[in-house]
């Protein structure tokens, strides 16, 4: 059988020519088994106007860089750890299971819904109303203030409270008490009070003092300035 021969009767320039020729033309058209196709030596694969297009798995051991655009359709996993220098807009939901830290300026725009335990340890500054409901109650160090049906108490450490209701406000500790509302003004200790109302003054509980020598209900008060009513 005849074989042909290329290069028969040519120069080395125009063998070399021909080469190339043959070889793009059979490039065009490639195909590669199971031995795949190697680069090495510093070699690069050039695509020029066209594309790569991958149905199986490509991996890279190095670095893979690029200028363009990237853009990617499907689920992405990535495992180690990574840097981004630039804007990101992320439109869909992001959910964080690990620790977070943000070490620049955050604006949240939107509604910011809190269900874990929260720590503010800066300066905290609040322009708008501050809110607790009927469940919550504000500590500040051993006081705390909590709202309550109508109203709401403040207590201190030492036990003492300050309570509001639908009708007025009262201070308390242990048996002694002040209350005052649109009414009247009330001073308690124990089983005795003092209250002033529009133009009066009752007291109850008041020590009392006998003497014939004088109208029934005259006060008066004693050498340790203790006041009297005199009941006959």
């Amino acid at each position: 059988m005849a074989v042909h021969h290329p290069g028969m009767k040519q120069e080395i320039s125009d063998l070399m020519h021909t080469i190339r020729q043959m070889v793009t033309q059979a490039m065009q058209n490639a195909s590669f088994g199971s031995a795949g196709l190697r680069v090495y030596d510093g070699g690069w694969i050039t695509i020029e106007n066209g594309g790569l297009s991958i149905t199986g798995t490509a991996k890279v051991s190095g670095k893979l860089g690029g200028d363009g655009t990237f853009d990617w359709t499907g689920p992405w996993y990535l495992k180690g750890k990574g840097e981004i220098t630039g804007d990101t807009d992320i439109t869909g939901k992001l959910k964080a299971t690990g620790d977070t830290e943000f070490g620049g300026n955050t604006s949240i725009k939107k509604k910011l819904d809190v269900t874990a335990e929260t720590r503010l340890r800066g300066k905290t500054t609040i322009e708008a109303d501050l809110e607790v409901t009927s469940a919550g109650k504000i500590k500040v160090g051993d006081m705390t203030i909590e709202p309550r049906a109508g109203g709401g108490r403040v207590t201190f450490a030492n036990g003492a409270t300050i309570t509001a209701d639908g009708s007025g406000a009262s201070l308390s500790h242990g048996v002694s008490k002040v209350f005052i509302d649109e009414q009247r003004a009330s001073l308690m200790r124990g089983g005795t009070s003092l209250t002033v109302t529009n133009g009066e003054i009752h007291a109850s509980g008041m020590a009392a003092f006998r003497d014939a020598s004088l109208p029934e209900g005259v006060l008066r008060t004693n050498m340790i300035g203790r006041l009297e009513r005199n009941t006959l």
